[in-house]
């Protein structure tokens, strides 16, 4: 399976609810799979993966949005701010418990801050205990 950098991180928070009723159902059957198989190795990429091709803004095959190429940019940020905070290569292949051990590490609430400034989910503070949680399932709190 490919995730895009930043979505590794959206899913923490992840509660049930999405953009549309589509991009719902895909993000939990992506969770019941992580959740069915933690030792399932993914591709963390920077560009669109599974969740995208669900995404209400997508438009066409290569772009995230139909915003803005802007728009497009700033998620590509995004994308490789999750990546250098992790030191991760795009396209490289990571079993996810591994990923979920080094974001409980790694991935700090200040991070976090900067990462989801203008994401509509953030006010909601899901990610952020999402991000408290697992740092307690590692003993990291």
């Amino acid at each position: 399976m490919r995730i895009r950098g930043h979505h590794l991180i959206c899913n923490l928070g992840y509660k049930g609810k999405g953009y549309d009723e589509r991009f719902t159902s895909v993000m939990s059957n992506v969770m019941y799979l992580i959740k069915m198989n933690p030792d399932l190795n993914v591709r963390v990429i920077d560009d669109i993966d599974i969740l995208c091709s669900a995404c209400p803004n997508r438009k066409g095959e290569k772009y995230c949005t139909n915003k803005d190429t802007e728009a497009n940019k700033r998620i590509k940020q995004m994308d490789h701010l999750v990546l250098d905070i992790l030191d991760i290569q795009p396209y490289s292949l990571h079993n996810w418990t591994e990923l979920q051990k080094k974001i409980a590490l790694d991935f700090k609430l200040e991070h976090l801050n900067k990462l989801c400034k203008n994401c509509e989910w953030r006010q909601l503070g899901y990610c952020r205990q999402g991000l408290l949680d697992l740092k307690e399932k590692y003993n990291l709190v």
